[in-house]
């Protein structure tokens, strides 16, 4: 049973990591949910965020964290989000290391 469960939460966090930008729709906030909670990345470093997240979309930095981003539902064109499109996005702050809160804004 073990096996298995491994198994299904390597696909699940495979379908976040081919998603990029977005575009395939495999990505949402309930499946970023699940990977952070089943995973124990709360507070965890950001090299075992990566192992699961895989790499960001784009990155962002403030003073006090920095910020990995990855595009989640957008409509696409040649696996680019369309420019005069809604957007969305999970946006998964860094302090020291570690990360410490995450969200989803759209425009």
């Amino acid at each position: 049973m073990l096996l298995f469960c491994s198994c299904v939460s390597k696909q699940i966090s495979n379908d976040w990591s081919k998603d990029q930008n977005g575009c395939l729709q495999l990505r949402s906030r309930d499946l970023a949910d699940k990977l952070v909670k089943q995973n124990g990345l709360m507070n965890d470093a950001e090299d075992n965020f990566l192992k699961v997240f895989g790499n960001p979309d784009t990155i962002s930095q403030t003073n006090d964290a920095k910020i990995l981003i990855y595009y989640i539902n957008n409509m696409c064109e040649n696996n680019h989000p369309l420019k005069d499109s809604d957007k969305c996005w999970a946006e998964f702050y860094f302090e020291s290391g570690r990360l410490k809160s995450y969200n989803f804004p759209c425009e």
